[in-house]
């Protein structure tokens, strides 16, 4: 895959491994060496037999399989050569196919959606539950400095799953964004290059009371005209303060410094790496397994908020105001994530 990352210099660290990973599943299903599976492979493989392997991917995974095929047929991203351009467009066409009948589903819940269905008050009960299991804890914006090493660390990824929860409860649940978002002062954010602060997302640190996320306008699934900047409330500023401040402990990192919010835990010792998108969502949904045994990650957390959000009459503006922060329209608001039994 590495001959191809070239001519994409500009793609995120993420969406490499994600391409990669996907690659790799495509060599072991085909049997094939990874030096084979390349264009010129997949152009003379029946189409119909790749759709064969994608449609055993449950449906709203389908689509990035697609793209990464389309990544190795046209590198140069909408530009494959002249003879790969038809098989291209037939990936595309399938594509349009998939993404239709995913955003085609009905309101009523599916059989996995009823199983492990809670109502948003339960998702915030379990919030209050962990506030109050932490305080007892002497985890406070003062506590932590009492913890010692040994016990910040102990408790560090435990309290992060939890900073995830309120990130997801204290504003809009977005997808995975937060996987991949980097802390840094304000100033240093104004210094970044246009195209660089349009595809991330970053905390601005300038104050432990005051903090804002912004959404570069490229960063997201749908692309935006703007960045989205937003406010945080007092609340989810202390779970981040204190979070930080167990962090800092650990790693003798300073609050001012750029960094990743999210980290990764890895096998090897005192190895901390920033955390992509799908490590995200799979530990999400962890969390959520010990704490509730449901399987809940964040797209069904997405409908679980938007069907309690959506209950009684909620005026235009407010609901232009939630699909801007979870970035979609107002017709897939009420037709994919909005759920009835």
């Amino acid at each position: 895959m590495e001959k191809y990352f070239e001519f994409r210099p500009t793609l995120k660290d993420s969406t490499k491994k994600g391409h990669l990973r996907r690659f790799k599943k495509f060599c072991n299903y085909f049997e094939c060496k990874e030096e084979e599976f390349d264009a010129d492979y997949i152009l003379n493989k029946d189409i119909e037999i790749v759709k064969e392997f994608i449609n055993k991917i449950s449906l709203p995974s389908r689509g990035s399989y697609i793209t990464t095929i389309q990544f190795i047929l046209s590198p140069i991203s909408k530009n494959p050569e002249e003879k790969y351009k038809d098989l291209w467009n037939k990936y595309k066409d399938y594509f349009d196919e998939i993404e239709t009948k995913y955003r085609c589903k009905d309101q009523h819940k599916s059989e996995k959606q009823k199983e492990n269905w809670v109502e948003w008050e339960e998702i915030i009960a379990l919030r209050k539950r962990l506030e109050k299991k932490y305080l007892r804890m002497g985890l406070t914006i003062r506590g932590v400095k009492k913890l010692n090493y040994e016990e910040c660390k102990d408790i560090f990824f435990e309290y992060q799953y939890y900073l995830m929860l309120c990130l997801h409860t204290y504003i809009e649940p977005v997808r995975c964004e937060y996987g991949e978002m980097v802390v840094m002062k304000n100033k240093w954010f104004d210094c970044l290059k246009d195209d660089e602060k349009g595809r991330n997302v970053y905390l601005l640190n300038d104050m432990r009371t005051r903090k804002q996320i912004i959404f570069g306008k490229n960063s997201r699934k749908i692309p935006m005209k703007e960045h989205l900047v937003m406010d945080l409330p007092e609340k989810l500023c202390k779970v981040i303060n204190i979070f930080m401040d167990l962090r800092n402990e650990i790693h003798g990192w300073r609050s001012q410094d750029t960094h990743p919010l999210i980290l990764k835990k890895t096998k090897k010792k005192n190895n901390i790496y920033l955390m992509s998108k799908n490590g995200y969502s799979k530990n999400f949904g962890k969390f959520f397994k010990k704490h509730l045994n449901k399987k809940i990650g964040a797209s069904m957390l997405r409908n679980i908020y938007t069907s309690y959000y959506r209950r009684g009459e909620i005026p235009l503006e407010e609901k232009l105001k939630t699909c801007k922060v979870m970035n979609h329209t107002l017709k897939v608001q009420t037709k994919t994530y909005l759920k009835i039994d």
